[in-house]
């Protein structure tokens, strides 16, 4: 498509992205490989992408959206592991916007219905086996509402093996604090107003594993500084 004169006529560069690594922290299965491999063969010829790029198909959730937090209601044992899941929905698309895309686009929401039990949810994202809308959802939602109309700004490290995501934009900004699998723990600094993945207030401002949203200081450079960046 290249060689063939398509970069000069088209509006947005289009690319797809899978994962089932471990997401949420710089360089990545999907910041480092996803937009930056699609688009090589345009970096290496003219230097930039210099055209928006849209995620327009991708998720990380394979066999993970069985049946929400339904428990006494099915005839089979729930194998669902909704906090991980939703966490893991939050992380692609975090990461899949620190790699520089625009837009993401989640695959799927098909394979809703009756309850299947041994049925494969296969890529299958935000809604559950009966078809309603999965926790991972929620946690979509919670994200959506933190960073609607802000752009990615940065990535920090305020802690060994925790990043915070930077998001600002016209006089608001948030960090989304994102730890690597067994790190050490952190502790929201005093001032800083923290909700959870679903948004709801988190009391012991300890961040336990899961994705964590960080609102305060005077801009987001002071967020970044108060959090340990540097």
């Amino acid at each position: 498509m290249l060689k063939a004169g398509g970069y000069d006529t088209c509006d947005v560069f289009s690319y797809h992205k899978y994962s089932s690594a471990q997401l949420g922290y710089p360089g990545d299965d999907v910041s480092g490989e996803g937009l930056a491999h699609a688009a090589a063969p345009i970096l290496q010829e003219r230097g930039k992408l210099g055209k928006p790029a849209w995620m327009s198909e991708g998720t990380i959730l394979r066999y993970s959206t069985w049946d929400g937090m339904y428990r006494y209601a099915l005839p089979y044992p729930n194998r669902d592991d909704y906090m991980t899941t939703a966490d893991n929905t939050a992380r692609f698309v975090i990461s899949t916007l620190s790699g520089g895309a625009e837009k993401l686009f989640l695959y799927t929401m098909h394979g809703g219905g009756y309850f299947c039990g041994d049925g494969q949810p296969d890529w299958r994202c935000l809604v559950a086996n009966d078809g309603y809308l999965h926790p991972a959802a929620v946690a979509h939602a919670a994200l959506a509402e933190q960073i609607e109309g802000l752009k990615f700004v940065k990535t920090a490290e305020v802690a060994p093996g925790v990043f915070a995501y930077i998001f600002a934009g016209e006089g608001r900004w948030v960090a989304a604090i994102s730890p690597k699998p067994g790190h050490a723990g952190y502790d929201v600094p005093a001032g800083l107003t923290a909700v959870d993945l679903f948004g709801n207030p988190v009391r012991s401002k300890r961040i336990a594993g899961h994705v964590t949203y960080v609102t305060g200081g005077s801009s987001a450079a002071d967020l970044e500084r108060r959090l340990g960046g540097k």
